[in-house]
């Protein structure tokens, strides 16, 4: 009951503070996972299973995160470092180096190429909102 009692005052202490956290706290393939919010670099739908995302980091590696929504991520997320950028993708606005019209490129490199993301015609004006 106690445990049960602290997660509910933690859910409820997050929710009051939408989005300003350093850090989020989800289910991962690991069991709960606490997320330090600034090492995010993007987060994608899993290949294996839509429900579950895939989490990278800025460093390269990668946490699997079981049934969790993106409307979910995003206000978990702090407002304004993150965007939903296509149907299938959100990334940390400070890894934004340039973009285009269609095509925004990252500042990490994956095997010496940086890494370039779609933006969806339906998520272009929250993006240049967020710039």
């Amino acid at each position: 009951d106690r445990l049960e009692k602290a997660f509910r005052k933690v859910d409820r202490m997050s929710k009051e503070g939408k989005g300003s956290s350093d850090f989020i706290t989800l289910n991962s393939e690991k069991g709960k996972s606490i997320i330090q919010t600034q090492d995010i670099f993007y987060i994608t739908v899993s290949e294996v299973d839509s429900r579950d995302k895939v989490i990278f980091f800025i460093d390269g590696s990668h946490l699997i995160i079981k049934n969790s929504s993106f409307e979910r991520l995003m206000e978990m997320l702090p407002s304004g470092q993150f965007c939903r950028i296509n149907k299938r993708e959100i990334m940390a606005m400070r890894c934004v180096n340039y973009y285009s019209h269609d095509e925004i490129v990252s500042k990490i490199s994956n095997e010496g190429k940086p890494k370039t993301f779609t933006i969806g015609m339906n998520y272009r004006n929250d993006f240049l909102s967020l710039l």
